[in-house]
Order: C-alpha cells, then sequence, then structure tokens
C-alpha cells in the first residue's frame, strides 16, 4: 500500500516538533567513546577539548568551537594519518566556507 504524497500546503511546518538544536551542536562523540579510544583521556581533558563552552557568545564563536572538537575527535580516532589529513582539510575547507558566508574569515574573530 502506497502513502500519499504530501505537499508542503497540506503540512503545518510550524506545529511539527523541533529538535533543540543546541543541544547537539557538540562535538557528538562521548566520553566513553573517546576513553575506548585512549584510555589515557581523562574526563578533564575530555570537556575541555570534546564539549563546547559557556564562553560561546556566537555563531563564529560555536564554529571555532565546533571545528576544534571535530579536529580532536579525528586525532582521537583509529585512522590512518593519511585518512586523519584528509579529514582534517574537509572540515577545515567546510568551516572556512561557513565563516566567508557569516563574513568572519579569520577563526576566533567574534563580531
Amino acid at each position: 500500500m502506497s502513502r500519499p504524497h504530501l505537499t508542503h500546503s497540506d503540512v503545518n511546518v510550524a506545529a511539527l516538533p523541533k529538535a533543540e538544536l543546541h543541544l547537539h551542536l557538540d562535538c557528538s562523540v562521548g566520553f566513553d567513546a573517546v576513553a575506548r579510544t585512549d584510555p589515557s583521556v581523562t574526563r578533564e581533558h575530555y570537556e575541555r577539548a570534546f564539549v563546547l563552552h559557556d564562553k560561546v557568545v556566537d555563531l563564529a564563536d560555536c564554529l571555532d568551537e565546533f571545528e576544534t572538537c571535530n579536529q580532536n575527535a579525528i586525532d582521537a580516532a583509529f585512522l590512518p594519518a593519511e585518512r586523519k589529513q584528509q579529514m582534517r582539510q574537509k572540515i577545515t575547507a567546510g568551516f572556512a566556507s561557513q565563516r566567508t558566508q557569516l563574513g568572519d574569515s579569520q577563526p576566533g574573530s567574534s563580531s
């Protein structure tokens, strides 16, 4: 049995449930996963390296923190060095593009 095709006019988008996006902007790598990958990582190091901080005051700061967190996650991953480098380059390019769209080309320079 096929489902009916819905169009935008059939759906009240405002009534749909929304995600608390700010809850999902942390690096999304849990402490347990990081500690299994690198047992020397303490809870304190994890909090510094993998969690966004209260100091984030705008989207540019958030992107900086998120980029750092992702870079740390790559460093902790069991991947060949070449693959890690490829991933770092993709992340750096992606965040550079986001900063350009924000008009903020320098990491760490909040407006």
